[in-house]
């Protein structure tokens, strides 16, 4: 099965377009990045992607802070194209950027990468994209713009809890190949996201989890180890601890 970049339907492999969105669906080659596998640890606050971090394979990097979508390919001021990444004083032209060669984009927790009808074309993992259409990228993934090789990297940045107002819900995370964990949870995942943010994460029996380090409080948990989610009542929660302890 092939599940679309843009609207997380699914449809039968060899299927060339979306039959929910109408987005084509590239080819499931085996080469996409796998997700992580275990939590990030968060120490006094919540850790979020703000900033992608572009790794040139010729040496340096690029930080792009993604409040708003990023072009990249090379200055050409004469018709007035100013890219928010300018590979001209990098040998730009010699190395096949188009003036306007991609765009990098951010929606709903998912960023985005679309060639922009380039000449020499853009490649994510080695599969040459398809022009106007956004692919979503991942920590790990290989970019190629013309002979321009960059690697993805995702930069998490601490955020102060909110204080005041804030609904904690507690849950029961079941875990893929884990015993369930108690856990307090702001808000539930919505479509599209690939983690879970939690806090206080504890057994069952109220004893700390085992892979969990200690002094810790607050945990990203991909939600490809959490298998399904119940939601209880505070007063529920708290006799399912009791019930194990006694």
């Amino acid at each position: 099965m092939i599940k679309c970049p843009i609207c997380n339907s699914v449809s039968p492999e060899n299927t060339l377009f979306c039959e929910e969105c109408g987005s084509y669906l590239p080819p499931s080659d085996g080469q996409a990045t796998d997700p992580l596998t275990s939590p990030i640890e968060v120490k006094g606050g919540r850790a979020v992607f703000k900033t992608l971090i572009l790794s040139v394979q010729d040496g340096g990097s690029i930080e792009l802070p993604l409040s708003k979508e990023v072009i990249i390919g090379r200055l050409d001021a004469g018709r007035a194209v100013f890219p928010d990444v300018d590979f001209t004083t990098e040998q730009g032209i010699e190395k096949g950027l188009s003036r306007r060669h991609a765009r990098i984009s951010r929606r709903e927790g998912q960023v985005f990468l679309e060639d922009l009808n380039s000449l020499n074309g853009t490649f994510l993992n080695a599969t040459r994209l398809v022009p106007d259409l956004p692919y979503p990228l991942k920590d790990g993934d290989q970019v190629q713009l013309g002979k321009v090789v960059l690697t993805v990297h995702f930069k998490y940045e601490l955020e102060e809890p909110k204080r005041g107002g804030q609904v904690q819900m507690e849950v029961i995370l079941h875990m893929l190949n884990e015993d369930p964990i108690l856990a307090d949870m702001e808000a539930l995942p919505e479509p599209g996201h690939q983690s879970i943010y939690v806090t206080n994460p504890r057994r069952r029996d109220g004893r700390p989890v085992h892979y969990v380090t200690q002094g810790a409080t607050a945990f990203i948990f991909p939600l490809t180890r959490i298998t399904f989610i119940e939601i209880m009542e505070t007063e529920k929660a708290e006799e399912v601890v009791e019930f194990f302890r006694e």
